[in-house]
């Protein structure tokens, strides 16, 4: 009986030193991260969602095939800075509901884009186009102040997808009213480039429309 108890208790104790370390690797892995590595994983994390929410509810009004498949794409979007998530032991700010948030002014941005873009389908479209362009311009300037080559490879990898949805909408947008789209944030030269494929992900306006042609095509102003 007492070998029993006693096998028993270095068993408890060997779980016990298995819990600490899994929890000391995962403040090793967080401490491993800077305050701004961190803070960027947690804010494209959410970032993402409010792509992916903004187009599934875009799509449950209009229908519009677009919508559905660029949410597609965010949600592996998401999926990938989710891994990042867990490799550095941070925990994940997405909560599981759609057009729910924590931080605050995602909330406001989803909000609004999402009563824009209820205006109309040239609206909705309208929306898309700006949250891609306010996702490069954001990765960008992350990227700038980023070293980890895992991050950088993950969010080099996002820049690639919101050139590509950039596009993607602003030809559905002048297909369907046969309007040229104005950029909003992004400088006319790098808006160019990525609409003509021949960007290298290395421009951007600033979030004022610095660079541009200020006028943009209407529709509530984003930023970060």
């Amino acid at each position: 009986m007492v070998g029993k108890m006693v096998r028993l208790t270095v068993l408890g104790f060997i779980a016990f030193l298995l819990i600490l370390t899994a929890a000391g690797n995962s403040m090793v892995r967080a401490a491993s991260l800077d305050a701004f590595e961190a803070e960027s994983l947690l804010y494209v994390r959410e970032e993402e969602k409010l792509a992916r929410d903004t187009y599934l509810t875009l799509y449950g009004i209009w229908g519009t095939d677009i919508f559905q498949t660029i949410a597609n794409s965010e949600q592996a979007h998401m999926d990938a800075v989710k891994a990042l998530l867990d490799k550095y032991g941070l925990e994940d700010p997405a909560l599981p509901e759609i057009g729910v948030f924590q931080n605050d002014f995602l909330q406001e941005k989803y909000d609004e884009l999402v009563a824009w873009g209820a205006q109309s389908e040239a609206d909705a479209l309208l929306v898309g186009c700006l949250i891609e362009e306010i996702d490069l311009i954001d990765l960008i300037e992350r990227m700038a102040q980023i070293t980890k080559r895992d991050i950088l490879t993950v969010f080099q990898n996002l820049v690639d997808g919101s050139e590509n949805h950039l596009r993607a909408f602003v030809a559905r947008y002048e297909s369907l009213t046969g309007n040229t789209y104005t950029p909003v944030y992004l400088d006319r030269n790098t808006y160019l480039q990525i609409i003509t494929g021949d960007s290298d992900s290395g421009g951007g306006g600033n979030e004022t429309g610095g660079g541009g042609n200020g006028r943009g095509n209407g529709g509530p102003q984003g930023g970060r």
